[in-house]
């Protein structure tokens, strides 16, 4: 069963993912809502930002649980890895799968990749 989370604009996601990343850097740990707010505030409300979060949390849980290394833009050398725009992009939009709390939600990978895969950009041209 989906939950009804309605879709996000990809950018809001990218800056969110941004500022958990940075703030990590430079001071450690930072709940991903205080990042959500801290960079959000004033652009969305917070049902808006509730939806973000829900979507972050959706892909984080599912580049743990799934071999998605071809999506990995590079290795940084941090706790942290680079990831392609496009799963960003299918994050906004992909449905959700039903969950009790918020850090449970996660995409289901057969319905996530085909959208991942739309929202990429073609290289080559065979």
């Amino acid at each position: 069963m989906t939950a009804d989370v309605p879709r996000v604009d990809a950018n809001h996601l990218v800056a969110l993912n941004n500022a958990v990343s940075n703030h990590h850097d430079e001071f450690g740990e930072i709940d991903p809502a205080l990042a959500a707010v801290i960079t959000l505030k004033g652009k969305l409300g917070p049902d808006e930002m509730l939806c973000v979060l829900h979507r972050l949390f959706a892909l984080i849980n599912l580049l743990k649980v799934t071999e998605l290394n071809a999506w990995f833009a590079q290795e940084t050398g941090h706790d942290f890895l680079l990831v392609e725009e496009a799963l960003f992009k299918a994050a906004a939009r992909a449905p959700l799968a039903e969950a009790d709390y918020i850090r449970d939600f996660i995409f289901d990978k057969e319905t996530f990749l085909p959208i991942a895969l739309e929202e990429a950009e073609v290289e080559g041209n065979a």
